[in-house]
């Protein structure tokens, strides 16, 4: 932040800054400080930013020229109209998340206010994240001197972000360097043509696993004959119902997959068959430690194809198991934990984002309304979400995780500087209800439901208790986010 804001205070010059009236100069000061901010929290990608955003100078100068000309006539701006420009016409369009826009938006609004810069008459507020108050003049010095105080060292306080990011960031940087050097190596080594000892040394391990995934499988196995054999859904049935027979085939047919794409292969290595060009490309891919092209056609998941196998196994038992089992006459219940079947984890599934449409589509026909007139519902009060559902179906999710805050299913609170990177968070109940029902909470924000920690994939927008709009802004700020699975 010191660096970032002397760079910029090197461009402009003690006779810039008296050009103008005094609070033209508060207000540069504000967008540098704001300027800096939107750069540094791209060291704090995901948590800071979902991504790498290119703000530039050609940003700052376009808000220089806009508070010029908002303060021609020496007064305080119309801050509606400059908070609008900055956000939808310099800095927000380059944003295509909406919850970084929100956290874009919350800097604006708590920098560019009449309380920041003293216009409001009462006492002057200081900048978020600092003790910093910005002068009431426009002498290039007095700005300089704060700039100047600033630790060398930037805290995570600066950017309104939790006390753990620096130990969040280190870890993210870390699995990134690791993760290229490897990629590196397995592609230098995956350069050249077939080589039989080389593709047994490499590709061993993996054939291995899968061996043993598929050793302590053996009721999948059976259960993809029947499955294959029945096709994909029992036709008439209720949502929920289709998406279990939807995974269930979904689970057999990734299973069969990588099974006669490893099969090929140890058949080659073995000699009992001849290289085609179809396991040429998958083996290349798989020494590469890429996802061969038809598992990532019929699935996306994990990058790694270790991680892929065991993923697949795992939720195709998942399926056969827990979530099949509670479909059956006496299962306890599917959608509301009852009889002992305990929570679902939408984590364990192939498509979960399906499963929320299937939800819907049911409460649809429960309520006898469009989809269209329906809005998701979340609460940690399972009790009082069902008695306000008037029938329809709720159901309760567990397995999420947080990040940002820890929740105990009632309020959030900080997390300490030692805190690891994510925390589990109490089972959650959704429904969807009709548009015109009130919500579970009287005050409350909006969190992103993210499919996995690296924020790419929105799922859901879950709503978390909050005492008013500024704790709700300091959790904005802070990155708060959920997830299916890390």
């Amino acid at each position: 932040m010191k660096k970032n804001l002397q760079r910029t205070y090197e461009a402009w010059s003690a006779e810039y800054l008296a050009s103008g009236p005094p609070i033209r100069a508060q207000l540069l000061f504000v967008l540098a400080w704001f300027h800096a901010v939107v750069q540094e929290r791209r060291t704090y990608i995901p948590q800071g930013w979902t991504k790498f955003y290119e703000f530039s100078f050609a940003d700052l100068r376009s808000g220089m020229d806009v508070i010029t000309l908002a303060t021609r006539a020496g007064t305080a701006p119309q801050w509606p109209l400059l908070l609008g420009l900055l956000d939808d016409a310099i800095y927000g369009g380059r944003l295509d998340n909406p919850f970084d826009s929100q956290v874009l938006l919350t800097f604006l609004r708590r920098l560019f206010s009449a309380e920041t810069v003293g216009a409001a008459g009462g006492k002057v507020r200081p900048l978020p994240g600092s003790k910093v108050v910005v002068p009431t003049t426009n002498h290039r010095a007095d700005y300089v001197s704060i700039i100047s105080a600033l630790p060398d060292v930037d805290t995570p306080g600066l950017f309104c972000m939790p006390d753990n990011i620096d130990r969040t960031a280190q870890q993210v940087n870390s699995a990134r360097v690791i993760s290229q050097l490897k990629a590196m190596s397995l592609r230098a080594d995956a350069a050249g043509g077939f080589n039989r000892a080389q593709w047994q040394a490499q590709l061993g391990p993996l054939l291995r696993l899968w061996d043993q995934l598929m050793s302590g499988a053996s009721a999948l196995k059976a259960a993809m004959k029947d499955i294959r054999a029945r096709g994909t859904t029992d036709k008439g049935g209720a949502p929920i119902e289709n998406f279990v027979a939807l995974e269930r085939y979904k689970g057999a047919s990734l299973v069969a997959l990588i099974d006669r794409t490893l099969g090929a292969i140890a058949r080659v290595l073995k000699g009992t068959d001849t290289l085609s060009s179809g396991v040429q490309s998958s083996g290349a891919a798989l020494l590469a430690d890429v996802i061969p092209g038809s598992w990532d056609a019929a699935w996306e998941g994990p990058e790694a194809p270790m991680d892929y196998c065991r993923a697949v196994v795992a939720k195709a038992l998942a399926i056969e198991g827990h979530w099949a089992r509670c479909q059956q006459p006496g299962g306890g219940g599917l959608l509301d934990g009852s009889g002992g079947a305990g929570p679902l984890e939408l984590s364990s599934v192939f498509h979960p984002g399906t499963f929320l449409n299937a939800l819907r589509q049911q409460s649809a026909r429960t309520l006898g309304c469009s989809m269209d007139m329906l809005k998701a519902v979340t609460s940690w009060e399972t009790a009082k979400l069902k008695a306000a559902a008037g029938g329809a179906p709720v159901a309760l999710l567990g397995g999420l995780i947080m990040q940002g805050a820890t929740f105990d299913g009632s309020r959030l609170s900080p997390v300490a500087a030692e805190a690891p990177a994510f925390r589990a968070v109490p089972a959650m109940s959704m429904a969807w209800l009709h548009k015109d029902s009130p919500m579970a909470y009287a005050s409350y924000m909006e969190a992103p439901l993210y499919m996995t920690s690296d924020r790419s994939k929105l799922l859901a927008r879950v709503q978390l208790p909050v005492s008013g709009p500024e704790e709700m802004d300091g959790w904005v700020l802070a990155g708060l986010s959920l997830f299916l699975s890390v």
